[in-house]
C-alpha cells in the first residue's frame, strides 16, 4: 500500500492505520446546506405553523433533523474509516464538536471556503519535561502520556482539542507524483489528477482527471484511497517524466524525417 504514496506521507498515515478514506463537505450542523441537500424534509403543517407567525415548532424540528443528519453522517463515516483508519477531509467541516465523534485513529483535513483558521482544527500537544516538573503535579494537570521525543526523553503531554485534526493544509497537498487532493477541484495539468470536493452535486462524479468526493456525490459515505489507486485510478494518467519522454521522442523523430 505504501508504494502508492510519498514515503513520509505513507509513514505518518499508514502506520498503524489498515487503510485511507476520503470523504468532504460534511457541514456539521449547516441548516442551510442541510436544506440545499433536500434533507430537512420539513412537513408542510409545520412550514405553514411559521407562515402564520408560530416558529417554535418549525425551529425545534430543524434543530432535531440536522442533529439526525449530523448523526447519521458521523454513523456513515464511522462505518467506514473505524478506529484502525486515516480519514482525510476536504474541507467545510461544519460544527467541529462533530468532528470529535468520529472514531479514525488519524484524521486529516485539507481546509475549505467555510473553514476558518488551521488552528481552530488542529489537535495539539502541551508537553512538560520531567524530572523538571513534579510528577503528580504533571498528572493533575493532565499529562500522563509519554512522548518519545526527543528518543530517550521523559516528556510527558496532554492533547490539546482533543479529537480533532491531527494534520491540517491550508490549501492543496500533493500525496504522490501524480495526485492532488483539495478542496475545491483545480485545474490539472495532463500529468495529474485531482480528488476534491466542493462541487455539490450528486450526478457530478468527476472525470477524466478529477474524482469528486463531497459528500452527495459519493452518497454520504468514504471512499477508500488505497483500492481506488490499486483498482487503476490513474491508469490513464501517464508521469510527467513518462510525457516528457515521449514529447522528446516525437520531436527527434520529426528532425530525422
Amino acid at each position: 500500500m505504501i508504494k502508492h504514496l510519498y514515503d513520509e506521507i505513507a509513514k505518518r498515515w499508514l502506520t498503524n492505520c489498515d487503510s485511507i478514506y476520503i470523504y468532504s463537505d460534511t457541514h456539521f450542523s449547516d441548516v442551510e446546506l442541510y436544506d440545499m441537500r433536500g434533507l430537512l424534509n420539513i412537513p408542510d403543517d409545520i412550514v405553514f405553523a411559521k407562515e402564520q407567525g408560530d416558529s417554535r415548532s418549525y425551529d425545534l424540528y430543524v434543530e432535531e433533523r440536522v442533529e439526525v443528519l449530523d448523526e447519521m453522517q458521523i454513523k456513515n463515516i464511522n462505518s467506514k474509516a473505524g478506529k484502525n483508519s486515516c480519514l482525510i477531509i476536504l474541507g467545510d467541516v461544519g460544527n467541529i464538536e462533530c468532528v470529535k465523534k468520529l472514531k479514525a485513529k488519524y484524521k486529516i483535513l485539507i481546509m475549505g471556503n467555510h473553514d476558518k483558521g488551521a488552528s481552530n482544527y488542529l489537535m495539539r500537544w502541551d508537553a512538560k519535561w520531567w524530572p523538571d516538573y513534579d510528577m503528580e503535579e504533571l498528572k493533575k494537570d493532565g499529562h500522563t502520556e509519554v512522548l518519545d521525543y526527543p528518543p530517550g526523553a521523559i516528556l510527558y503531554g496532554k492533547r490539546i482539542n482533543e479529537g480533532l485534526f491531527d494534520e491540517v493544509y491550508e490549501g492543496p497537498l500533493m500525496i504522490n507524483d501524480r495526485v492532488i487532493l483539495s478542496h475545491e477541484p483545480i485545474n490539472v495539468p495532463n500529468y495529474m489528477f485531482n480528488i476534491h470536493g466542493h462541487v455539490h452535486k450528486a450526478d457530478y462524479k468527476g472525470d477524466s482527471h478529477h474524482l469528486n468526493c463531497c459528500a452527495e456525490a459519493i452518497n454520504y459515505t468514504p471512499i477508500n484511497l488505497i483500492n481506488l489507486l490499486q483498482k487503476g485510478l490513474l491508469k490513464d494518467i501517464d508521469s510527467i517524466h513518462r510525457m516528457t519522454i515521449d514529447l522528446a521522442t516525437t520531436k527527434k523523430k520529426k528532425r530525422t524525417k
